[in-house]
């Protein structure tokens, strides 16, 4: 690719490859609105169903999310990894 390279990518900082992390490139960090994130990740699990036989709901899906319970972990530990 010619330079420069752009890499978009929603993985955490402790899963991009090691020549990644370790070459000095910048990283800028894009952070949406915790509640936007949140109610995207609703719709695409619901959407996706993932084996699931009922939908679930706002409710159900905001506890999980508080206790930390999503595709990639915390979003706040998600976004800490970047700093």
């Amino acid at each position: 690719m010619p330079s420069p390279r752009f890499l978009a990518t929603h993985i955490p900082y402790s899963s991009l490859p090691e020549s990644a992390r370790d070459s000095g490139c910048r990283i800028v960090y894009i952070s949406r609105d915790i509640k936007a994130v949140f109610v995207s990740l609703w719709h695409f699990v619901n959407k996706a169903r993932f084996d699931m036989k009922e939908e679930i709901s706002l409710e159900e899906a905001f506890e999980s999310y508080c206790d930390g319970v999503s595709i990639y972990g915390p979003i706040w530990d998600h976004q800490l990894e970047y700093l």
